[in-house]
């Protein structure tokens, strides 16, 4: 568009051929480093292409750089010869230029080929995810104070076995502490000077749920936050400081979870504690 407007339509022809011609340059460039690669059966092992075939990609390659090499001459020199006593310019810009790029285009030429003759060691290639390397493992004491985050629905079965079965592999002293957020409309505005229906109604069903804890001969305890269910389960682990947290997944869809957000993903950012997240029942 540039080119249209400060030199005319005419301009776009010049300027077509001009890419062209850059392209041109640059495929030896390409070219050339791809033929040391195949060949190479440092890397390209029973892979590497046959002896016939590498000397007719080399003679490709070698017409490609030559007629590019001409190519470029030429239309230096036509430059030269057209700029008049602005010559000097040409030979201040173009000229270095092009003298580097010949040197470059040697070095990619010769110096693999060298390599290859002395049989030099091909770098290591570093897997995308570092060196390859057992991590130091140290085995951290077993958790001792679970917390489970119940919401009275079918999820708790899962929460609850889980918490369950990682008191009693814990040994005597373990116990679980039971978190429940009363996500009321009054909740959310009084916080926990909320005591309403469902305030009691949930205190209650803790109360049951400790009790039949307590027959399976595991320790349990409970606490209430009121509002919002993530930020009130954030600051309830940030108080109690449980050493895990047994969290149920509530099975909302993509639709779901894009709309409203998930508890899991909030907790997890927040919280300094492991977090077991357990599928509810299907």
């Amino acid at each position: 568009m540039l080119t249209i407007v400060w030199y005319g339509e005419r301009a776009t022809g010049n300027l077509l051929v001009l890419s062209q011609v850059v392209l041109s340059l640059q495929l030896s460039f390409a070219v050339i480093p791809l033929i040391h690669l195949v060949s190479d059966q440092r890397w390209m092992g029973q892979y590497a292409i046959k002896p016939v075939l590498q000397g007719l990609a080399w003679l490709t390659a070698g017409t490609i750089a030559v007629l590019n090499l001409k190519l470029s001459y030429d239309a230096i020199a036509a430059w030269m010869a057209g700029a008049g006593g602005h010559a000097w310019l040409l030979w201040l810009t173009v000229v270095p230029g092009a003298a580097v790029l010949v040197a470059l285009l040697g070095y990619v030429t010769v110096v693999p080929w060298l390599e290859r003759r002395r049989g030099a060691p091909t770098p290591a290639i570093a897997s995308v995810h570092g060196p390859t390397a057992m991590p130091a493992v140290t085995p951290g004491p077993a958790a001792r104070r679970i917390a489970a985050a119940v919401d009275f629905s079918n999820a708790d079965t899962a929460v609850l076995s889980h918490a369950v079965t990682l008191a009693r592999s814990a040994g005597r002293g373990a116990s679980v502490l039971l978190l429940h957020v009363v996500e009321s409309g009054g909740a959310r505005i009084m916080g926990d000077e909320m005591h309403d229906s469902e305030a009691r109604g949930d205190q209650q069903r803790l109360d049951l749920y400790r009790n039949e804890l307590a027959e399976l001969g595991v320790e349990a305890t409970y606490d209430l936050g009121f509002g919002n269910p993530a930020d009130q389960l954030i600051a309830l682990i940030q108080t109690h400081k449980p050493d895990l947290v047994v969290l149920g997944s509530h099975g909302h869809r993509a639709v779901a979870d894009f709309v409203h957000g998930t508890t899991v993903e909030r907790l997890r950012h927040r919280v300094r504690v492991p977090v077991l997240v357990v599928p509810g029942a299907a």
